[in-house]
């Protein structure tokens, strides 16, 4: 499978496809948008077609000029023309900076360790995976693993933001299916809706993320 990458970081260890920026140390917030290429915004722009018309024999008529196509509207990204996808006039953005509101609220200490991050398909989906600071040992393992709050968005209608406690470290196509596999398996999950109130579940999604952990 495709690892349908576009842009993004890793903190220490190279992503088996060899194409993100790997950092020696955890990155601030402001450079870790940049770096994971989610420094730009949606904007909503209108949507045209062109009508056909037919004469009193059903043959169409020279092409008319365009319309408005009513309850419809186009999701573009601000930094080029790039087009994510047409959605219905009822559909919210989340905004790339909310991504990020949501996992700083959630994994809740000082200096969040951002561990990757970056954009899959085009700008269509987002992810940005943070480490937490609780390691657990698994039964006959000595070592510590460390498990991650992961949260993920989509700008092409396909899905809504949701914040995940995982075991999976997100760098590409694949390992972003692992983790949506793991997490729903686990139920550590909490969805987001597009709407207009995104942050104001956020008190919920930390009580069941960590009755999760």
């Amino acid at each position: 499978m495709s690892d349908f990458f576009d842009i993004g970081f890793s903190v220490r260890e190279a992503s088996w496809h060899g194409k993100a920026t790997v950092l020696g140390d955890y990155p601030g917030r402001e450079e870790a948008m940049r770096l994971a290429g989610h420094d730009f915004r949606v904007i909503e722009v209108p949507v045209f077609t062109r009508p056909t018309l037919l004469d009193r024999s059903g043959f169409p008529l020279p092409p008319s000029s365009l319309a408005p196509l009513e309850g419809w509207k186009a999701l573009q990204k601000d930094t080029d023309d790039v087009v994510l996808n047409v959605v219905r006039d009822s559909y919210t953005v989340v905004q790339n900076d909310v991504l990020w509101d949501i996992v700083d609220a959630v994994v809740d200490q000082p200096n969040v360790k951002y561990e990757t991050a970056g954009v899959l398909r085009d700008g269509a989906v987002l992810w940005v995976l943070a480490r937490l600071d609780e390691p657990v040992t698994i039964t006959g393992d000595v070592t510590q693993t460390y498990p991650y709050i992961a949260c993920s968005t989509t700008h092409d209608g396909t899905g809504a933001c949701t914040a995940r406690n995982t075991s999976v470290r997100v760098i590409c196509w694949n390992t972003h299916s692992m983790m949506e596999d793991e997490t729903f398996r686990t139920g550590r999950e909490f969805t987001f809706r597009h709407t207009l109130h995104v942050l104001d579940r956020i008190e919920e999604a930390k009580t069941l993320l960590r009755g999760t952990r």
